[in-house]
C-alpha cells in the first residue's frame, strides 16, 4: 500500500506492524508462539522474512532501525482526506467485524476468524497467518475479551483506525500453563467489496 493511499501510516507504523504480527491478537500472537515454542521445548527463531522486510522499509524511508516512537502523523504530507471523525455507520460496521473475529477466537473457529482478514493485508501475509493459527488453535485454548474500543483516524478512501484494549486467558493445552494478558492495540480496517477486513495490527506499549 502506497503512501498516497493512506498517508497517515508512517514507514515506522509499517514496520511495527510487520514486526507484531496480525489483527486484535496482535500481542497475543507473540505470546501464542511463546507458549507454543515452550510447548514443544523449542527455541523462538527470529522473524527472518519480517526482519528483511522491515529493513527494507527503514531503508527507503532513513528510518533508523532502533526507533520504536511513532510520530504524529502530518495530514499535510498526504492528498488524502483523512480525519478522525468516523461515520457511525462505518463504526457500526468495523466493530461488527471485530466482534465477529474475538468471537471465531474463542471458538478456534478458523475459517471464521480468517474471514475477517485482508487477504491483501499491509501487516501479515495471509497464508502465514492462516497457518500460525491453525497451530494456535490445535495448541492453546485461548479467550479473548474486547473491553475498551476508540476510533482514531478514517480515510473516506476505505481505510480506518481503531484503538482496542482486550484482555487474553491462554492455556497450553499439553501443559496446562496459564497466562493473562491486558494489551493494547491500534488495529486498521479497510473496506473491500464484501466488507470491512483487518489489514493490519500495532500493539501499542
Amino acid at each position: 500500500m502506497s503512501s498516497t493511499k493512506y498517508g497517515a501510516l508512517s514507514a515506522v507504523f509499517i514496520a511495527s506492524i510487520l514486526l507484531t504480527g496480525c489483527g486484535v491478537s496482535g500481542l497475543a500472537v507473540s505470546e501464542e508462539r511463546k507458549m507454543m515454542n515452550e510447548a514443544a521445548g523449542a527455541e523462538e527463531s527470529p522473524e527472518t522474512e519480517t526482519e528483511e522486510k522491515v529493513a527494507a522499509i527503514e531503508a527507503s524511508s532513513n528510518v533508523e532501525a532502533e526507533s520504536e516512537a511513532v510520530p504524529d502523523p502530518d495530514p499535510s504530507s498526504s492528498e488524502d482526506a483523512i480525519s478522525g471523525a468516523v461515520p457511525e455507520e462505518v463504526q457500526r460496521e468495523v466493530i461488527a467485524v471485530l466482534q465477529e473475529q474475538i468471537s471465531a477466537y474463542n471458538r478456534s473457529d478458523l475459517e471464521g476468524y480468517m474471514s475477517t482478514l485482508s487477504r491483501d493485508a499491509v501487516g501479515f501475509d495471509y497464508e502465514k497467518e492462516k497457518q500460525h493459527m491453525q497451530a494456535a488453535f490445535e495448541q492453546l485454548d485461548s479467550t479473548m475479551t474486547l473491553t475498551e474500543f476508540t476510533f482514531d483516524q478514517y480515510d473516506e478512501q476505505g481505510f480506518v483506525t481503531v484503538v482496542t484494549l482486550v484482555e487474553v486467558e491462554t492455556t497450553v493445552k499439553a501443559t496446562g500453563k496459564r497466562v493473562k494478558n491486558v494489551m493494547q492495540n491500534a488495529n486498521m480496517f479497510q473496506k473491500e467489496p464484501d466488507g470491512w477486513k483487518m489489514s493490519a495490527s500495532l500493539v501499542m506499549e
